[in-house]
């Protein structure tokens, strides 16, 4: 997605919620999932829905508190 989508935010959230969605919360899959919500965000800033995305996977690897101080 990097080479032929370097500029498309909204690809790196969709992909990243279908993944985080479907891998049973799996840490592994989670911290990357969260890498390309980071990616969506340094392209987005102010989109109110990736930010609520990356609280909701901080709470699925049971980080709670750096996922409440998201919301």
């Amino acid at each position: 997605m990097k080479h032929n989508e370097p500029r498309n935010a909204d690809l790196f959230y969709n992909m990243s919620r279908l993944f985080a969605r479907y891998c049973g919360r799996r840490e592994a899959v989670l911290v990357k999932t969260q890498k390309m919500l980071e990616e969506a965000v340094a392209l987005n800033p102010e989109n109110a829905d990736f930010q609520s995305e990356i609280a909701l996977q901080k709470c699925m690897v049971n980080d709670f508190n750096a996922g409440y101080q998201i919301y």
